[in-house]
């Protein structure tokens, strides 16, 4: 497979645009850290991610959720699970909000989304063996699945989705 082509947005421009240019849509999402339009080479336990992958995430609406990201990085506050690792790891001194490019796929449903979160997640994971930076509050019982199932009752278990070819290229180029 040659992979789908990724485009990346600097967060700033986005911002600028009031976020216009992103769907208000299902879908998932990543940031990466870039300097001169180039990723930030990131070493992870298990070697160099030369994307730059900061983060991995879905929403119900892309729009928003980004829009959500920006706000906690820029304004230190927010509805978006980075800002508890932003502040306890007082990354906004190595990382600017200036050298954050966002990309996203938008997807048919809520469900697709989060199953493509969770498999960009799994191969970041088994490549790296460690989520992006930015992902640490992982929840952990859910990834469990992808092998597949989780032990007792589960209303969220489920076979591991077939991953989108887009989200492949971003996580393993």
């Amino acid at each position: 497979m040659d992979g789908a082509r990724v485009n990346w947005c600097k967060l700033e421009d986005l911002a600028r645009r009031r976020f216009v240019d992103v769907p208000k849509s299902p879908g998932v999402y990543f940031v990466r850290w870039s300097r001169g339009g180039k990723p930030v080479a990131i070493y992870r336990l298990g070697g160099r991610d030369e994307g730059g992958i900061l983060y991995v995430g879905s929403s119900k609406d892309l729009r928003r959720r980004i829009g959500q990201f920006w706000r906690a990085i820029t304004r230190g506050a927010g509805q978006h699970t980075v800002f508890s690792t932003l502040a306890f790891c007082e990354l906004s001194d190595l990382v600017k909000s200036s050298e954050l490019e966002v990309s996203w796929k938008a997807l048919r449903s809520p469900e697709d989304a989060e199953s493509q979160e969770w498999a960009a997640m799994y191969l970041y994971c088994r490549k790296y063996k460690e989520p992006p930076p930015l992902n640490l509050i992982v929840g952990r019982r859910k990834y469990m699945i992808l092998g597949l199932t989780r032990l007792g009752k589960a209303p969220e278990a489920r076979l591991a989705p077939e991953i989108d070819d887009y989200v492949k290229s971003v996580v393993d180029p």
